[in-house]
């Protein structure tokens, strides 16, 4: 009985590296994401701006809270 929970631990582990490493990238994506709006902002309409700054910042609150929650 040890042994398979042990596997069923390992499992579980495995798993939650895989989505730590899932979410860290998603989080450079948005960062890069981020970089890109600002090169870009000087194009853009203040507003427009804005709004995607926020939504991009919003969405990585959530990714760092999910990965803060996971380590």
């Amino acid at each position: 009985m040890g042994t398979k929970h042990a596997r069923e631990l390992d499992g579980e582990n495995a798993a939650t590296q895989h989505q730590i490493e899932l979410l860290r990238g998603k989080l450079k994506r948005k960062q890069q994401e981020l970089d890109e709006l600002l090169i870009r902002s000087e194009t853009l309409h203040p507003s427009a701006y804005g709004a995607l700054q926020a939504q991009l910042e919003a969405e990585m609150e959530q990714l760092q809270a999910e990965l803060n929650r996971l380590t």
